[in-house]
């Protein structure tokens, strides 16, 4: 990893050269390093070259182009990440109505980025909209892929965390008690995850 992040910063350097800072392929490159420094452990380093990427390619692409969204998707996700939760919150809201124009309305990604959004609504404690979009979720990718899908799952897990949150325990317990079964025939009773998950769900019964 440290080869690959001496490579990006050299290609860096030669594209702002060559391009100008402002180009997108130096965006590009921005953005790549920036996946390499987390892959390296070093997401801090990395969250302002891709917020610097996404501020060139929305200058230079235009808001609505691939490359663009591409790298607020990944901005969106590593704040969150990082914690930056308003950060978060608005590059989430800026990309969700064009992933949706441009894609549909229960297009995988679409709702990824509805998720993505809930979650940095729920960390800042906006619940209720943050529930509507959780329960919307949860709709879309059961209509899309099912109730036994790892996507379908993960909303069932972030809605139950949700009403555990804002203290709807029967609400969260009941959430348990749909996917505990559905995650075990996915991975096991031995899973380590099955079993952390579990102990959460016996904590309810207390």
């Amino acid at each position: 990893l440290e080869r690959a992040k001496s490579m990006f910063e050299d290609a860096l350097s030669a594209s702002e050269r060559v391009n100008g800072s402002e180009h997108p392929e130096t965006a590009q490159i921005l953005n790549s390093l920036g996946a390499v420094l987390i892959s390296s452990k070093q997401p801090q380093e990395a969250l302002p070259l891709i917020e610097r990427a996404a501020e060139i390619d929305r200058k230079a692409l235009g808001p609505h182009h691939a490359q663009t969204l591409s790298v607020l998707l990944n901005l969106g996700a590593v704040a969150y990440n990082q914690d930056k939760f308003d950060l978060a919150e608005r590059t989430e809201r800026e990309i969700l109505p064009v992933f949706s124009a441009q894609q549909g309305p229960l297009a995988p990604t679409t709702l990824l980025v509805k998720n993505n959004l809930a979650l940095a609504l729920s960390a800042t404690g906006k619940f209720s909209e943050a529930e509507a979009l959780f329960l919307e979720t949860l709709e879309g990718f059961e209509t899309v892929y099912g109730g036994d899908h790892s996507e379908t799952l993960n909303c069932y897990l972030n809605l139950a965390r949700h009403f555990l949150q804002v203290g709807n325990i029967s609400e969260a317990k009941r959430l348990y008690d749909l996917y505990l079964p559905r995650y075990s025939s996915v991975v096991g009773e031995s899973h380590h995850s099955y079993k952390d998950i579990e102990k959460q769900y016996q904590l309810l019964l207390v």
